[in-house]
């Protein structure tokens, strides 16, 4: 009954169990923050942004290693934490770090952005085009409705788009109409800024009411730059607008980066997924929940570049195969030495009742079905059968010499007993300290280890019960 549960547990795990090609947490927890302050050269973003956030970031606990990027209007700041690290925890500290660095950050600076990493692979890599949408409206299709449904997918950490052409208003000022209205380049920008803003206006109150008033300055269009009035210092005309020294345009952001898929021009899509996430079935709920967008957005057309997890699962499945022929195998030859079919049934047992009933440790323990705990099962079989093999062969010497089945299987089991235990024990002190090696290569290891000690532990506790039984 007591492996009759088991097998039933362990059935249970299986299923329960996380599907990736790497161990979880065999990646850096990375917590990224990104500021952007147009205009500054990258001497400045290092004095006026960088340096006061490293000085917060710095202090917080399990933080391996800090590096930064300057170049001109924008930072990013990386905050790499050593492995085994809360990165929920880690990103809440961090952004907590950052809001105590906002004293010492210019008042005009927009809020930086903190962003946890995702998985070493991504998830999805996606292309998108439309044949009834122009570049920029394609780019803002992607930027305002799709990104917020792709994160919205279970598992995805972070969605990155890539090659898309943003929307952005162009102002080019004619110089000879600025020399004539003696305005600058600098009173343009000024004007253009000032009136692009929104504003809490105050409040307006009533007898039986109070009603907030804001004032919205939000340019929606390249005409409304040209009516926005423009103050020149001494000079006499008042009604001076932006529209009498510059044209204004709607446009694109100058391309950095292009994407083309099949050798057409496609706004590309990343989709990073939750480190500790089951890769298969996060890649499954991925697909189905893009088909459904793509049903509800016909006039874009989705192709799929790669998805890393359909690699994982023909890994995995060649795992499998070579585990099921490993036990094959040994039951052949267990029946070509033992010479009894009966016997060779009776050990054969040992090998899934002892994975299935590792099966619920690994779930527990919070292992994954990936490359470092199928290749220790691979490795385990053998072992499996060490433990049965000698107690049956034992209990078969009895029952030789005319002992009951009872008496044969107790007295068989109980003479052997001191020596199986040795045999398991030298295989726990061999893979045992696997499991506990620190760093990276402990990371990736541990399961190896822990796998293999926990089935030969079963195989023990199934040879000194199941198998006399």
């Amino acid at each position: 009954m007591v492996f009759i549960a088991l097998a039933i547990f362990g059935t249970i795990a299986f299923f329960k169990l996380g599907r990736s090609a790497n161990p979880p947490n065999t990646d850096f927890p990375i917590v990224v923050v990104y500021s952007a302050y147009p205009g500054a050269s990258p001497q400045e973003m290092e004095r006026l942004i960088v340096k006061p956030i490293e000085d917060q970031v710095d202090s917080i606990d399990n933080l391996d290693q800090l590096s930064s990027t300057c170049q001109e209007g924008v930072a990013t700041i990386i905050a790499q934490f050593k492995l085994g690290t809360n990165l929920d925890i880690a990103s809440i500290n961090v952004q907590s770090a950052v809001d105590v660095a906002r004293v010492y950050l210019p008042v005009d600076l927009a809020p930086p952005s903190v962003y946890k990493n995702g998985a070493s692979q991504p998830l999805l890599d996606l292309a998108i085009s439309s044949k009834s949408m122009t570049d920029t409206q394609l780019a803002d299709f992607a930027n305002n409705r799709l990104e917020p449904l792709l994160k919205a997918i279970p598992n995805v950490q972070d969605v990155n788009i890539y090659g898309a052409s943003d929307r952005e208003f162009h102002v080019e000022p004619i110089p000879e109409r600025l020399v004539g209205a003696n305005a600058t380049l600098g009173d343009v920008f000024a004007a253009v800024a000032a009136n692009n803003l929104n504003l809490p206006g105050g409040l307006m109150r009533q007898r039986t009411q109070e009603t907030s008033v804001s004032v919205h300055a939000e340019v929606n269009s390249a005409d409304d730059l040209l009516g926005i009035p423009l103050p020149v210092p001494g000079s006499s005309n008042k009604n001076l607008k932006i529209g009498d020294v510059a044209y204004a345009y709607d446009s694109h952001v100058e391309p950095t980066s292009i994407s083309h898929y099949n050798g057409q021009p496609r706004v590309y899509i990343e989709l990073d997924r939750n480190i500790a996430a089951d890769e298969i079935k996060s890649t499954q709920a991925a697909r189905a929940a893009i088909k459904q967008i793509g049903a509800q957005f016909p006039q874009i057309s989705f192709s799929e570049i790669d998805a890393p997890a359909d690699y994982t699962q023909k890994s995995l499945n060649g795992v499998w195969q070579s585990l099921i022929e490993g036990i094959v195998l040994t039951m052949i030859v267990m029946l070509l030495f033992l010479h009894s079919i009966r016997s060779s049934v009776v050990v054969m047992v040992a090998i899934p009742t002892s994975i299935l009933s590792t099966f619920v440790l690994m779930n527990m323990f919070g292992f994954h079905l990936d490359t470092m705990s199928l290749m220790a099962l691979s490795l385990i079989i053998g072992i499996l059968v060490d433990d049965s093999i000698v107690v049956l062969e034992n209990i078969t010497r009895h029952r030789n010499l005319g002992e009951e089945p009872v008496d044969a299987a107790i007295n068989g089991r109980s003479e052997i007993g001191s020596a199986a235990v040795a045999i398991t024990m030298v295989d726990v002190v061999v893979f045992l300290p696997i499991a506990f090696l620190p760093g990276i290569v402990g990371a990736y290891l541990r399961e190896f280890g822990a796998v293999i000690v926990i089935s030969t532990l079963f195989s023990l506790l199934v040879s000194f019960t199941l198998t006399p039984l």
